[in-house]
């Protein structure tokens, strides 16, 4: 007795079904692999926004600079440097794992510093040290009204503006104004003419806006964290009180 085997038309008849269904399913298999990637995002940066809080509370309400000057100018200090020992402190205020809290090169604290996986998967840590993938919005005063806010930079002396410490309770619209977002540097910053962000020919050399395909990961002031679409998402820097 002979079995009856497929026919060469009817394997290519079902090659070509499980072509088009694995051409279906692969956009939406992308699009929840990008949804994930954006989770652990928006985690870490709500993580990071309490270390900001902690840090605030032991100084007197000031936010950590984005980048701060040491008195006899040696080693500059980022944003991350001194908010990294608080994401090591969980809400009671203990120390987690005793790991003590002037640690901050934790495998936790760095884990979380550097937290977008898509980052992470193109950063060259080793050379991009401090690059975390996350930047600070360094102008927290800035307004549409008056851009020469500017002076009131937390710390970033090199925009040849003075220092003036900041509070959390100074800042205005603070659930629509950013403090840390998707960035290829440390900061998170607009062009000369603050209007976009800054591009050195097609790549962002401050904030980047399509981090998570057309949308980008933000800390606002309020310590909330929103994925906010690139085109117009410039907004939270340059005019807060018209922003998201």
């Amino acid at each position: 007795m002979t079995t009856k085997g497929f026919t060469l038309f009817e394997l290519l008849v079902v090659i070509t079904i499980i072509a088009l269904l694995a051409a279906m399913l692969l956009p939406a298999v992308a699009m929840v692999r990008r949804q994930a990637t954006a989770t652990v995002c928006r985690s870490d940066l709500r993580q990071l926004g309490m270390a900001f809080v902690l840090y605030a509370s032991d100084h007197e309400d000031q936010i950590a600079s984005a980048k701060q000057y040491p008195p006899n100018g040696v080693i500059n200090d980022l944003w991350f440097d001194l908010i990294g020992p608080y994401v090591e402190v969980d809400q009671d205020r203990t120390v987690v794992g005793n790991q003590g809290i002037a640690n901050q090169n934790s495998l936790k604290a760095q884990r979380v510093i550097w937290g977008c996986p898509i980052w992470n998967a193109t950063a060259n840590k080793a050379v991009n040290t401090t690059k975390p993938g996350y930047g600070m919005n360094p102008f927290p005063l800035l307004d549409a009204a008056n851009l020469a806010n500017t002076k009131t930079c937390l710390d970033w002396t090199n925009v040849s503006k003075p220092h003036r410490a900041v509070g959390f309770g100074s800042i205005s619209f603070p659930s629509k104004r950013y403090l840390l977002g998707d960035s290829v540097d440390w900061h998170l910053t607009v062009d000369n003419n603050w209007t976009t962000w800054n591009m050195s020919g097609t790549t962002y050399t401050s904030g980047d806006p399509y981090r998570h395909g057309s949308v980008a990961n933000y800390l606002f002031y309020d310590i909330h964290v929103s994925t906010i679409s690139a085109k117009g998402s410039e907004i939270g820097l340059l005019d807060p009180a018209n922003g998201p």
